[in-house]
């Protein structure tokens, strides 16, 4: 028996990991930051994020088209962006690393 409540412990309490990410995992996606990563400046498959070199994340990649026009009415992403740090968004720009949506 004692056996058994251990290894329902342990199951029960198995984080989950995304490789790269630091910070929490929440559903099978990585809520922190990407360290390390080879999705940097590009899309991250895993997630449908866009990562620039500054280590910031995107909803959309805006050198997508089809990014470009969903980012085009989602006003939620447009109002982060608005309101959001800037830090790093310059850098990555500079690198013709055009995101949006800022998380």
């Amino acid at each position: 028996m004692r056996t058994s409540v251990i290894a329902l412990f342990l199951i029960g309490s198995a984080t989950p990991t995304i490789a790269g990410c630091v910070g929490p995992v929440i559903g099978g996606v990585c809520k922190g930051a990407y360290v390390n990563s080879q999705s940097v400046g590009q899309s991250a498959t895993d997630t449908n994020d866009y990562i620039g070199s500054s280590g910031n994340r995107y909803q959309y990649d805006l050198n997508n088209p089809s990014d470009r026009i969903e980012y085009s009415i989602d006003t939620e992403a447009q109002l982060r962006d608005a309101i959001g740090s800037n830090i790093g968004r310059d850098y990555d720009q500079s690198l013709g690393q055009n995101g949006g949506g800022i998380w």
